[in-house]
């Protein structure tokens, strides 16, 4: 039975001849296709040459669509990066500005804004002042 179709040699036998005039690359692309990929192929080979446009132009906008999404995506990140970013910024630059104070105490925490925690060192955590300080004591 050596005419029986063996498929460790053969991936698939094509049916007849009358493709062995094709290069061998073109014959194993056709060899390796599925069936609705050949009705794919069929679909756009009967669109026309303004059909064919009109697909290559679909593609193109397809891909500019995906480019703009990951630079809107990008840009988005960016924003609330600075956004942040330049709140810590501020934050720290308050905490610096607290350190010069006229209090002349070392503030532990004067003003946070990302946790609105006001703690002074002169001032116990619960509020108010203690009633035997005196007055811009530290």
């Amino acid at each position: 039975m050596a005419d029986a179709f063996d498929p460790n040699n053969h991936f698939q036998m094509l049916p007849s001849g009358k493709y062995a005039d094709l290069p061998k690359e073109t014959r194993d692309f056709l060899d390796e296709l599925r069936p609705e990929e050949v009705e794919t192929i069929r679909k756009f080979a009967r669109l026309g040459k303004d059909g064919t446009a009109q697909l290559r132009d679909a593609i193109q906008l397809a891909q500019s669509v995906m480019t703009g999404g990951r630079l809107a995506r990008w840009a988005i990140i960016t924003v609330v990066g600075a956004f942040l970013g330049t709140l810590l910024l501020a934050e720290k630059i308050m905490q610096l500005i607290a350190w010069f104070a006229p209090s002349g105490c070392p503030p532990i925490i004067r003003m946070s804004i990302m946790s609105a925690v006001v703690v002074d060192a002169a001032v116990p955590a619960v509020g108010g002042t203690p009633p035997d300080a005196e007055p811009g004591a530290c």
